[in-house]
């Protein structure tokens, strides 16, 4: 896990936006390729986002 988990779970956002919208898409990508890796960038930005919640408020993670 990262040291600053705020910070990680920014990048994390920052990322998973740029992938969603294209912004980062090599040209001549697969479609579903693309799709799916926009879609594990999401799911990571979820993980990050509970890991830093967890770390602020002190509540365990479930």
């Amino acid at each position: 896990m990262p040291k600053d988990p705020a910070q990680a779970l920014v990048d994390e956002i920052l990322a998973t936006f740029c992938r969603l919208t294209g912004a980062l898409r090599p040209e001549g990508a697969d479609d579903g390729e693309w799709t799916l890796r926009a879609y594990t960038q999401s799911f990571k930005a979820a993980e990050l986002a509970l890991a830093a919640w967890s770390e602020l408020s002190g509540e365990p993670e479930e």
